[in-house]
């Protein structure tokens, strides 16, 4: 599961003619909605594969804290935030500067730093998976001592979101209730990825990030402005994600 928190401004440009489907977790935990609405996400995955998300719970302060951390950080030197590169560790955690990062052979106009789950690095060894050098401590800055409680603040509520929203996809495909539990249980399963997008003048590959695919199960995506234009979706045909709407 990715959480990725944009933090580029929406370009001035008229709304798409086809919006995406709204669910409401309210209406999924309510027993008199909660057929229709078991219906409505599974129509909703399986013909489009993303949507707004409501009625969450994460609190203002959460996503307002974490948007505000992300600003203070892309807004750092280049030198302070390179000392955080994500090529200095084997967890694969960091920072990464704009076109640094290679889509479908094109640089991605874009810089980030990725964050795991906050856990012990496993020790190499023999016998142990080089997957499991996945999991290890985070890089942090600093310069920026509220950076770190506001990120792993934001990581446990979306982390909760997308474990409820699990259960409901398994409810809306009548699997038995266990039936993803093997793969979220007792893993480091979840990463953190900020994102900022400076704007198509900084090189000339003209893709802020190349048309991909994410990993995992889900994908949590909050924007600095709620339902900003700008992303491209095909639908029905890429990994499931949620936009989580800060309403």
């Amino acid at each position: 599961m990715t959480t990725a928190i944009g933090t580029a401004q929406a370009p001035a440009q008229a709304a798409p003619a086809t919006a995406l489907p709204v669910i409401d977790l309210r209406a999924l935990r309510d027993r008199a909605t909660r057929e229709q609405a078991l219906r409505l996400l599974a129509r909703t995955a399986r013909d489009t594969g993303f949507f707004y998300l409501e009625g969450h719970g994460i609190s203002a302060d959460v996503w307002q804290g974490i948007q505000q951390q992300a600003r203070a950080f892309f807004a750092l030197p280049l030198a302070q935030k390179q000392a955080l590169a994500i090529a200095n560790t084997r967890y694969f955690r960091g920072y990464t500067a704009v076109g640094m990062e290679i889509t479908r052979q094109r640089p991605d106009l874009r810089e980030q730093i990725d964050i795991g789950e906050e856990l012990p690095a496993i020790a190499e060894g023999p016998g142990v998976p080089d997957w499991k050098g996945l999991q290890g401590p985070n890089q942090w800055p600093s310069a920026l001592p509220g950076f770190r409680e506001e990120v792993l603040a934001w990581q446990a509520a979306a982390h909760g979101v997308a474990l409820e929203l699990l259960d409901h996809f398994v409810a809306a495909l009548q699997l038995p209730a266990d039936a993803l539990q093997a793969l979220v249980s007792g893993l480091p399963a979840h990463r953190t990825k900020i994102i900022h997008y400076p704007g198509s003048d900084a090189a000339a590959s003209g893709q802020g990030v190349g048309a991909h695919k994410d990993g995992g199960l889900l994908t949590l995506l909050l924007q600095a402005q709620a339902r900003a234009a700008g992303r491209e979706l095909r639908p029905g045909a890429w990994t499931t994600g949620i936009e989580v709407s800060q309403r």
